[in-house]
Formats: C-alpha cells, structure tokens, sequence
C-alpha cells in the first residue's frame, strides 16, 4: 500500500515538471515568436516617427528659410554668399543624411515586412545611429535659421501688435465718429501715412533691412499710434464742445447782446460787436489746432472761454437788474439830497437863536463837518448829473455805482444833522428837566428838613446842618444856571446830577433816621410802663432817654428791650 502511494506522488511530481516545463516553454515561444516581434516594430515605427519629424522640419520650415533667403539675395546683394552657404548646408542635409537616414528606415521596413527579425536586430543599432545623425543636423540647421531670421520674427512680432494697436484706435473712431467728424479728414489723412508706413515695414522686413523697419516701427508708428490713442479719449468732448457746445453759447450770447443794444442797454464795458468775431475766430483757431492733433492746452483754452462766455452772461444779467435798481431808486435818491440842502439851511438859520439860549460846544466843528459831507454829496450829485447826461450813454452798473455812493453820502450827512438837532433838542431838555427839578428837590429838601425839626433831637439836626445847607446852595446854583443866558447846559447837567445824587440820599437818610427814632420811641414806651416796678429798671430807662436824645436811635431802642426782658424774666 505505501508502495503505491509513493508511486502515485512521484507521478503527481512528474506530471508538474513537465507542466511547467511545457508553460516555461510556450513562454518562450511567444517571446522569440510574439513579443519580440511586436517589440522590433515599436522600435522601427519609433525611429519612423523621429525621421519623419527631421523630414518634415527640413523639408517644411527649413526649406522656407532658404527659399527666403534666396528671395532676400536676389533684392539684397549682400546677402547672395550667406544664401550660398546655407542653400549648400541644406542640400548636403537633404541630399547626403536625408538620403542615408531614409534609406536606412526603409531598410528596416522591408525586413520587418520580410520577417527577417534576425536581420532586423543587426539592423536597427545601425539605423538609430544614421536617425540620431539625421536628426542632430536638421536641429542644428533649424536652429542656426532661426536665430539668423530672429531679427526678422521680431519685426513682424512688433508689427503686428503695432496694427493690432492700429486697429483698435480704428475701432474706437468708428464707434465714435459722429463726434469726430472735425477730425475725420485728419484721422483719415494719419490712417492712410500710417497704413503707407506699414507697407514701407513690410517691404524693408522682405528686403532684410530690419535695422530700418525697427526704426520706423519704435521711431514713427508706435509714437503715433501711442498719441492717437491717448488723443482719441479726450477728443470726443473737445470736438463736441467746438463744434456745437460752444458754438451755441456764443450765437445765444450774440442774441441777447443785440436785444439789450435794442432796449437801449449800453454793453460796450462787456463786449463789443468785434468780440464776437473774434470770439468766433479763437475758436476756428482752436478747431484748427484740433485737427492737426495739437491739443496742448486746448481744453483749458475750450474750458477759459466757455468760462468767459458764463462770465458775460452774468454780467449782462447784472446790467439788466442795475437798470432796474437804477430806475427805481434814483428819484429818491436826487429827493433825499433835495432835502438834505434844504434840512441843512433851515439848521443853520436856526442857530443864531439857539445860540442866544445855550451855550454850545464844539458846534462849529461839527457844524464844518455837516457842510463837508453835504459838499462831498453835492460832488457826487454832479458827477451822476455828469455821468447820466453824457452824450456816450453809460452802463446802467455805473449809474448805480454813482448813484449808491451820492446815496451813502446823503445818509452820512443825513445822520450828522439829524445828530446836532438831537444835540440841539437834548439842551432845551436837559434844561427843562433841570429847571422841573428845582421845584421837586425844594419841596423835598422842606419835607425831610421838617422831618428833622418834628424829631426835636438836636444832635441829629446838627449832623444834617451843613448838607442842608450845601443842598440849598446846589439848588440856588441850578437856579442861577437857569436864569443866566446863555445856558450853559453842561454846567446845569453837573449840578443837577450833584443835586439828585446828594438830595436822594439825604431823603432816604433822614428817612432811615424817622424810622429809626419811632421804633426807639415805641420800645422805651412800652418798656415805661414796668418803671416803677424797680429802681434799676429806671436806671436803664434814663440811660435810653440819654441814648434817644442823643440820636443813637438802634441803642435806645436795643436798651429799652433789654430792659423789658429782664423785668419779664425776673416774674
């Protein structure tokens, strides 16, 4: 039994070698037969494709840069040997290494299509050598042609983004060109230059000058295109402005020059007819400048004169309300300097017989200083007499301005009159005030000295005696004043303030003392009624006497308190 079991385990082993042996077999079948095949292929259609691109690359761009090399020696001598050289590099490329490269390629094509594999193998290393050959020389053909034409790859470069900046300066104009019609003819005139310098670039990039179409393009396009383009923002406005906006103030302005000139403004201070004329010029000047692309302060030109045209509008409103003013204000203006002269004669006429009354100071001055500003009215009065009388009548601003002037003359003077007849009325006044007070303050110095004398307390007369006597002498003085011709009303105002100020308060004085002396005369009455009720209290009650009769109002009266507390306390 263990007999068999081991054979059938050497059969399994037996029978997995021989599997294996069979897989690791047809694997290497199909590598030899299959997968190296397929291998050899991808090698010959990889080396293909390198061949093809060098092909391509000689035979497409290469080929151009020597067919244009050939173009630019047969217009430019100069460079007839570098055509030589390079049109011989070319064919050696094309006729020796393209001719070896590609019947190398077709060699390996044919012994692929043969299944010569074997013969393919040898093959292929000797392939890829006359490919890498190939391609290095293309490469470093195509790269020698290239930098030789940098110069010319640049100018195009440049030119076209020279047009392209053209044509979007072109774009922008026609969108706007109804707002540019005072360009239009100039726009056209710098499109079609620069339209004939791009064909000059164009003819200097096929003639191999690129030196001069550099310099035409950085030189002369681009500094154009770049003033176009920065011009082109503001023109619109500027051309709006010249053509219609200012245009039109000016023609608005014109008719309302002319109609005022009809209602008989005179506007030759503003403008004359010339100006508009030359207004009209200035701005043909600045159209012209427009369209020759000079626009150096244009807009602040463009921006003074729409000011200026503003400017003249208001001032012919201000003539048109000066007119009104004028009309109705200047009879009473010439009235009110009627009445100053006459005012001033009757004051003058009147004096002499004030003078007669009162004394007055500084009234000559003063009286000098009314006749100066009546004679600067007067001035005045004359040079608008002149000014509205002239044969070249004046603008109606000047008239006022004359007018308002004699108008603030007269008030002046009007005021300086009205000032000294104030003064004048102010001394019969103060005159009459003083001369009521005398009966007033007499009456009240008799009351107060009545007072006195009903109070019966020498000590108290006695310290009002010689006030009494300076307030009779004050009112004897105001009297004199009064009586003496002419017054002299300051000397009247000083004594009767003295009088007021001194009377008032002896008044009030003796006043206080009244009061004073019947609360002292109540107290030590009803304190008398407790005198017999002891001997000190009498005692106190004389000394109140002595206090009473010898004015001391307060103590007597403090006194005869005390005295009654201290009876109501002892019961």
């Amino acid at each position: 039994m263990a007999v068999v079991v081991l054979l059938d385990l050497n059969g399994i082993i037996a029978i997995s070698v021989a599997g294996g042996l069979l897989v690791l077999g047809i694997f290497i079948f199909l590598y030899f037969a299959v997968f190296m095949h397929l291998r050899l292929k991808r090698q010959v259609r990889d080396l293909n494709a390198r061949f093809e691109r060098s092909h391509g690359l000689l035979f497409g761009q290469d080929s151009q840069f020597v067919k244009r090399l050939e173009n630019i020696s047969s217009m430019n001598l100069t460079y007839v040997q570098e055509y030589m050289d390079w049109n011989k590099k070319f064919k050696d490329i094309r006729d020796v290494s393209d001719a070896s490269a590609q019947a190398s390629i077709n060699g390996t094509k044919d012994m692929l299509a043969a299944r010569r594999y074997k013969d393919l193998r040898a093959q292929l290393p000797l392939a890829r050598k006359a490919v890498d050959d190939y391609e290095a020389q293309v490469a470093s053909l195509d790269k020698a042609l290239r930098h030789m034409f940098q110069d010319e790859e640049d100018c195009r470069a440049r030119s076209f983004d020279e047009r392209e900046k053209l044509r979007k300066i072109k774009q922008e104009y026609f969108a706007r060109q109804a707002d540019l019609s005072l360009v239009g003819p100039s726009f056209e005139s710098v499109f079609t230059k620069l339209d004939s310098l791009f064909d000059q670039v164009e003819q200097d990039i096929e003639n191999a000058q690129y030196i001069d179409a550099k310099a035409l393009l950085i030189n002369r396009i681009s500094p154009v295109g770049d003033s176009l383009a920065a011009t082109l923002r503001a023109l619109p406005n500027v051309c709006v402005s010249i053509q219609s906006v200012l245009p039109d103030k000016i023609a608005s302005l014109q008719n309302r020059y002319d109609e005022m000139i009809k209602d008989g403004y005179p506007l030759y201070h503003i403008l004359l007819p010339d100006d508009f004329a030359a207004l009209k010029d200035e701005l043909a000047s600045l159209a012209k400048r427009v369209q020759d692309f000079d626009m150096r302060g244009v807009e602040k030109e463009l921006d003074d004169m729409a000011h200026h045209l503003e400017g003249y509008g208001a001032k012919f409103d201000s003539e048109k309300a000066a007119r009104t003013v004028f009309q109705a204000e200047c009879d009473g203006v010439y009235a009110k300097e009627n009445d100053l002269e006459k005012n001033f004669i009757v004051l003058c006429n009147a004096l002499p017989a004030v003078r007669k009354i009162y004394q007055m100071s500084g009234e000559e001055a003063r009286i000098d200083a009314i006749q100066s500003a009546i004679n600067k009215a007067g001035a005045s009065r004359r040079n608008l007499d002149s000014v509205i009388h002239t044969a070249t009548k004046q603008p109606y601003s000047l008239l006022v301005e004359r007018m308002r002037s004699l108008k603030a003359q007269d008030e002046e003077a009007t005021k300086q009159i009205a000032d000294f007849q104030s003064y004048l009325v102010s001394l019969k006044t103060d005159s009459e005030k003083a001369n009521a007070a005398l009966s007033v303050y007499w009456s009240r110095l008799k009351g107060a000295e009545k007072t006195l004398r009903d109070l019966n307390v020498k000590p108290i007369y006695d310290r009002y005696e010689s006030r009494i006597d300076d307030l009779y002498a004050t009112l004897d003085g105001l009297s004199d004043d009064l009586r003496s011709m002419p017054i002299d009303v300051k000397k009247v105002d000083a004594d009767l303030i003295a009088l007021e100020s001194g009377a008032d308060a002896f008044v009030e004085s003796v006043a206080k003392d009244r009061g004073e002396a019947d609360d002292a005369e109540k107290a030590i009455v009803f304190a008398n009624r407790f005198r017999g009720d002891s001997g000190e209290l009498n005692a106190l009650m004389i000394q109140c006497e002595g206090l009473f009769y010898s004015g001391d109002f307060t103590k007597a009266k403090a006194a005869a308190e005390e005295a009654v507390s201290h009876i109501q306390e002892g019961r």
